[in-house]
């Protein structure tokens, strides 16, 4: 994979808090502006760098499709058209299995606000995970539908948007 510049890791660092507080990727200026690069071509280069390393994957046809690909720190897939309107989050366990959720399947959502007993993306530590989300005050319960997972209760988490929609994938090819 090859070693990385300070400013292609200080790219890296800032796309993931960016994604972690806004629940998408930033645009080319955005990351610029960011670590100090006055030229998009600049970043495009940087960028071109850590996709052929592996560390990210875009859609280089519109601003915001930019893909962690680091899964030590970065919990699934994750990226988001240019609008910004819906994202699309790979899920990576069997939390939400009994709402037709599993692992493997791509959910939509629609970033903002999520009422109380709706399917939310939420991020808690880094880690996106896709739970049925109430909420009282600053104080969240996120629920999964796996007994044998806790239900857990914390002021930390980000919701990011509500669960719109799931594309489930099929694995073995076979008609």
């Amino acid at each position: 994979m090859g070693e990385l510049s300070a400013r292609q890791q200080a790219i890296i660092d800032f796309i993931k808090r960016y994604q972690n507080e806004k629940g998408y990727p930033p645009a080319i200026r955005e990351i610029g502006d960011a670590v100090g690069l006055m030229s998009s071509s600049t970043v495009h280069g940087h960028l071109a760098r850590l996709e052929k390393k592996g560390l990210i994957k875009r859609n280089p046809s519109t601003a915001r499709t930019i893909e962690l690909t680091d899964t030590q720190e970065n919990s699934g897939a994750f990226f988001a058209n240019d609008s910004g309107k819906v994202l699309y989050f790979v899920i990576e366990d069997d939390g939400m299995i009994k709402s037709q959720i599993k692992k493997g399947d791509t959910v939509l959502v629609r970033p903002g606000n999520v009422a109380n007993g709706e399917i939310a993306l939420v991020s808690l530590y880094g880690r996106k995970m896709v739970r049925r989300l109430y909420k009282d005050g600053k104080q969240m319960l996120l629920e999964s539908e796996v007994k044998t997972e806790r239900s857990i209760f914390t002021t930390e988490a980000t919701v990011i948007g509500k669960v719109i929609g799931v594309y489930s994938w099929i694995n073995d090819g076979a008609i």
